[in-house]
């Protein structure tokens, strides 16, 4: 059985591309009991996290996106 690619990692700067904004960085990763990967980001101006689903956040500078 071939493992899945991971879209991020601990320490990737991420920011959600759609609704509200949440430029943050990865601070944790981890699959639920039913086998979905989840990314915890933490806001960059004031330290909120966030669990998100991997297809919510995007990585800073990939294909030229960043947020706002």
């Amino acid at each position: 059985m071939q493992e899945k690619q991971e879209k991020f990692k601990i320490g990737d700067r991420a920011f959600k591309p759609k609704g509200y904004k949440f430029p943050c960085t990865v601070v944790s990763i981890f699959t639920t009991t039913t086998g979905d990967v989840r990314i915890v980001g933490e806001m960059d101006d004031n330290g909120m996290l966030h669990i998100f689903n991997e297809n919510q956040l995007e990585h800073y500078g990939s294909t030229g996106n960043t947020p706002g």
